[in-house]
């Protein structure tokens, strides 16, 4: 069997575990805001929880990717699909603080796994554009089914129920990371459990992680309220933005990386980058509605391509070394946004917060311009 052909395959496999192991901690994220207390959990904890696995993974990535070059794809694939399997079974079972603590902090440990297993299979083939954007797509058709059907499921069945359904989904992924293929890693090349140097697109990673999937995300209901009359309606709106990103990110990656491999994935990569910047600064001129939706699809696709440009920028360094540099930027930028998005919002309003924004990464760009050599 070809190469490009196997590579395809670990692509489409590895996504599709990826996708089935998020299922229950998409779920989460509407569902303990408002059901928090229901299981024992208040405000504050439900805002450490839902963050902490991502402050998890600023330090695990460089160590994952380590484990990842001595045992491979396939097996680290295996014991994330198992990890994923139990946390969200976990979920639906009665647990004290702790154990929910504890299951989230796994949780961040088993995605950050997923992610780099994912990304080492997409980027061993030969159409590298189109192969990180069908694993983009294919990543969040999970999610995407577990915020459709979840809340109905609950409504009928009860949390405890869903959760139980949601990891009988996730256990299929075990079932598929037994047919994955072996992985190419470097055979000459050493790895170190050290966090590499942050690099010109780390930095970019980190600011627009910061700004899209940070800031945005946990200021989207204070943006729509105005136009709103009554918390429900925000909580819907909201809930119904966020999924118009993964839905458009399902459709449009794809797309776009057959169009990175048929034109430039390095400029189609700046093009999106202007669009998360241009998305900002409609946000800060109050036309919110295209400025939600032009900066989580530019958002969307920037970060599907940005390891592909980054590989190509990384000639003699482990690619896996590479891919955690970026997990470990992205991690930490989004985490620190949503920690930070609410006060800044309260304390600067959105019109100074997303002006200052968009022009930060409108200056990235251009740094980033010459660095590509665009």
């Amino acid at each position: 069997m070809p190469v490009e052909e196997v590579s395809l395959q670990g692509t489409i496999l590895s996504a599709s575990i990826y996708s089935l192991g998020g299922m229950g901690d998409a779920l989460l994220y509407p569902l303990l805001p408002v059901f928090g207390e229901d299981v024992g959990l208040s405000a504050l904890w439900v805002g450490i929880l839902l963050s902490i696995n991502k402050y998890i993974r600023i330090f695990a990535n460089s160590l994952l990717a380590y484990w990842t070059a001595l045992t491979g794809y396939k097996r680290m694939l295996l014991a994330a699909s198992v990890l994923a399997t139990v946390t969200t079974l976990s979920y639906g079972v009665g647990m004290g603080l702790w154990l929910w603590l504890i299951s989230r902090l796994l949780w961040g440990i088993s995605f950050a796994a997923l992610r780099i297993t994912s990304l080492g299979y997409a980027t061993e083939v030969k159409q590298q554009g189109f192969a990180l954007g069908i694993s983009r797509a294919i990543q969040e058709a999970g999610p995407l089914l577990a915020l459709g059907f979840g809340p109905v499921l609950i409504r009928h069945a009860g949390i405890s129920q869903t959760f139980m359904v949601l990891a009988l989904f996730t256990a299929v992924g075990i079932l598929l990371s037994l047919k994955l293929p072996a992985s190419k890693l470097p055979a000459k090349q050493t790895l170190t459990p050290r966090p590499a140097k942050p690099g010109r697109l780390d930095i970019w990673v980190f600011i627009s992680s910061f700004a899209v999937e940070g800031v945005l995300i946990v200021t989207l209901g204070l943006l729509l309220k105005p136009y709103l009359d009554s918390p429900e309606k925000v909580l819907g709106v909201t809930a119904l933005y966020l999924s118009i990103r993964r839905l458009g990110t399902l459709l449009l990656t794809p797309l776009a990386g057959l169009l990175a491999d048929y034109w430039n994935l390095n400029k189609l990569f700046l093009l999106s980058s202007a669009g998360i910047s241009g998305g900002l600064l409609l946000l800060a001129t109050r036309q919110t509605e295209a400025g939600i939706i032009l900066t989580f699809i530019a958002g969307s696709i920037n970060s599907a391509f940005v390891p592909g440009v980054a590989l190509q920028k990384a000639a003699g360094k482990h690619k896996l070394a590479v891919l955690s540099a970026l997990s470990t930027s992205r991690d930490a930028g989004s985490a620190s946004g949503m920690l930070l998005g609410i006060m800044l919002f309260e304390y600067f309003s959105a019109v100074p917060l997303f002006s200052g924004l968009a022009l930060l990464t409108g200056l990235l760009i251009l740094w980033l311009k010459k660095c590509l050599r665009i």
